[in-house]
């Protein structure tokens, strides 16, 4: 399987969004808690979810730069194995949905450092990563009509 980190190229995003990689699935919303965040480190990875019943958490900020995530958010760990760019997109059947996507580094909620935030109904972000770095990566909706299912790509 083609990994999509390359040391410091140029690729397409459109390779990215059509990779079919690990399929996880999040019916029972094991990462809708900051703590019970899913963590994994292989690409490509597309994580297929749906956030009809995530919440949101008592001293958790607003993702991709919303002004609010009161759709609930689902929360991910993902460590680099290898440097280069990655890019970790959001892909939903529903284009009137409007989804943060937030890119943090940190260990606690509520003092997370953001790397990269972007909100959209196909929110997308191209990051240089360093071998070793992990990355903590939420989505949320902007209100309560802006949950249902997505893939979250890698």
């Amino acid at each position: 399987m083609r990994s999509f980190v390359h040391p410091m190229k140029t690729f397409s995003p459109l390779i990215v969004m059509n990779a079919v990689g690990l399929l996880w699935s999040a019916s029972s919303l094991a990462n809708d808690a900051f703590a019970d965040r899913v963590i994994r480190d292989a690409l490509p990875v597309v994580f297929s979810v749906d956030s009809t019943r995530a919440t949101v958490e008592d001293g958790e900020q607003p993702h991709g730069r919303l002004p609010a995530n009161d759709g609930g958010s689902l929360w991910w760990e993902w460590k680099a194995t290898r440097s280069g760019i990655v890019v970790v997109s959001l892909a939903q059947p529903d284009l009137t949905k409007m989804w943060g996507l937030s890119l943090y580094r940190g260990k606690m909620l509520g003092f997370l450092e953001t790397v990269e935030a972007v909100a959209g109904p196909t929110p997308s972000v191209a990051i240089s990563v360093t071998s070793g770095e992990s990355f903590l990566i939420a989505v949320s909706g902007y209100a309560d009509i802006d949950r249902g299912r997505f893939d979250l790509r890698m």
